[in-house]
């Protein structure tokens, strides 16, 4: 059976595949719809940093780390992109910091 993020319970580990960090958010759109188009899961998250806001690029979430990196080599042979695999609950957590 598939499993989702969406149908996981939360305590299970997700991860997600950063690929790149943008202070330009045309630049983060551009690539963005580039591996949607080449049917990624992709999408973006915009974060404080210390030199203003960025965007940040990521494929996922996926609960199997190892689907992940094999998504990750064949990124790597297809688009020439090389990514890091980061914990999605990291993620979810900065945004929460960043609402409040």
């Amino acid at each position: 059976s598939l499993q989702t993020a969406t149908s996981a319970p939360p305590a299970a580990p997700a991860w997600t595949l950063q690929l790149g960090t943008f202070a330009n958010k045309a630049n983060a759109d551009k690539l963005l719809a580039r591996l949607q188009k080449a049917g990624y899961p992709a999408y973006a998250q915009v974060q404080q940093a210390q030199a203003g806001m960025v965007t940040k690029i990521y494929i996922g979430p996926e609960l199997d780390r190892n689907k992940l990196q094999h998504e990750a080599d064949k990124l790597q042979k297809t688009l020439k992109m090389r990514g890091t695999i980061v914990s999605y609950q990291a993620i979810e957590q900065n945004l929460q910091a960043a609402k409040q």
